[in-house]
């Protein structure tokens, strides 16, 4: 396949529900490849990972926007979106990453394993009722799904029923996150209103009654920050936290359960091999992160002439760093197509690396590293039961349904 067929492939349903071939034939044609004027596409692992460091790449923020939305600002989830890490740069970026980065310690993350192992322990006793007699469940809807909801409602101090309110609203916001516009928009930013009125009322609650919760360490945070960050800006990164975390998590269980289920004895050693700490669980963790990266790629930007590991970079390019295939990069990965979780030096690149590297990375790990084992020693007689239904989205890589039984 050469450079330009591979290329083209991933924009099509059967290229995002394997890409893997193609990024193993744009391997074969070097670490960066042109697309047309404006864009350079980035597969090797070495370079993504300077490109990501390098702070002279900047997120594509308003720059698409502006170029091909000229309305977005008439639209409240746009807007959100645009005021998000998701978006913003430096001075910005730094400002408001300081202030969440000290709410959100490893302290508060790590407080959360109890939590964590108590709403895992619930969904599975749910799925493993739901499953009686042999029927048919969507492990996705049953338990991947939940659990990052539930964790999210245990971190900023809400009932987990929230969740239920919570995650339709999430569902709109999709649609601007993958850049689909049209019907859903109107959607979208009704959705956004009704967020914005909720964290706002837990803001204004936090502030009057604080809690030992990462809400009320945020208000804290942000009233001693020498620049405070805007009710607009605590909102719309709570959002982001939201979205990010729940929909990332939930395709890292889909996608595991998928490998562990092609790979029996791996699953058999984790379940048995795991300590409490979750120290064995976590390279599972990893290598399921590096395979099935639920984030395939990333853009940066550059404003000015640049050069970054060798590769120049024009003004008003973009770079779209292909974490996906940086991960399965053979010159950093020896047999990369091959499940290895004692696989040694394994950082994928899935949560970005620098700067912006995902504010929830941690937390993420440890609800994986946490539900696999409990899930394998559970339910040992779990088995798909059909193929599951993967996710058609460009830049994410997960499963819309996992098909499953309990024998």
């Amino acid at each position: 396949m050469d450079a330009a067929s591979a290329i083209k492939s991933l924009s099509t349903p059967a290229g995002r529900a394997d890409p893997y071939p193609a990024y193993a034939a744009m391997h074969a044609h070097g670490p960066v490849l042109p697309f047309g004027r404006r864009v350079q596409i980035v597969v090797g692992y070495r370079l993504v990972g300077a490109m990501l460091r390098d702070s002279r790449l900047l997120l594509d923020g308003t720059v698409s926007l502006d170029r091909y939305v000229r309305d977005w600002r008439d639209h409240a989830s746009m807007v959100m979106m645009a005021n998000s890490l998701h978006s913003v740069n430096p001075p910005d970026h730094t400002r408001v990453r300081r202030v969440f980065s000290a709410a959100l310690t490893a302290r508060r993350v790590a407080g959360l394993r109890a939590a964590v192992g108590h709403r895992v322990e619930a969904l599975l006793a749910e799925l493993a009722a739901a499953s009686a007699g042999g029927s048919v469940v969507d492990f996705m809807e049953t338990f991947a799904y939940p659990l990052p909801l539930q964790v999210f409602c245990d971190l900023v101090g809400v009932p987990v029923t929230d969740g239920e309110w919570l995650r339709p609203r999430w569902e709109e916001l999709v649609a601007v996150q993958q850049l689909t516009f049209g019907d859903t928009l109107a959607g979208a930013d009704r959705a956004t209103e009704e967020l914005t009125g909720y964290f706002t009322r837990l803001l204004r609650d936090r502030r009057a009654r604080p809690r030992d919760d990462f809400t009320s360490a945020l208000v804290a945070e942000n009233r001693a920050a020498a620049e405070p960050l805007t009710e607009a800006e605590l909102v719309a990164n709570l959002v982001l936290l939201l979205m990010a975390g729940w929909e990332t998590v939930a395709n890292l269980l889909g996608s595991g359960l998928v490998l562990l289920a092609a790979h029996p004895d791996q699953a058999r050693r984790l379940a048995a091999g795991d300590p409490p700490a979750g120290g064995f669980a976590a390279g599972f963790v990893e290598e399921i992160l590096r395979l099935e990266s639920p984030i395939q790629w990333t853009l940066r930007w550059a404003a000015e002439d640049l050069t970054v590991a060798g590769v120049t970079v024009r003004a008003n390019q973009h770079v779209q760093l292909m974490l996906g295939a940086a991960n399965r990069d053979p010159a950093r990965f020896p047999d990369p197509d091959r499940f290895d979780p004692d696989r040694p030096d394994n950082h994928p690149l899935v949560f970005g690396a620098g700067a912006h590297i995902c504010l929830g990375a941690v937390l993420g790990k440890l609800e994986g590293a946490v539900a696999f084992p409990r899930l394998l020693r559970r339910l040992p007689g779990l088995a798909l039961a059909g193929p599951p239904t993967p996710l058609d989205r460009p830049a994410q890589r997960g499963y819309a349904t996992v098909p499953v039984t309990v024998e």
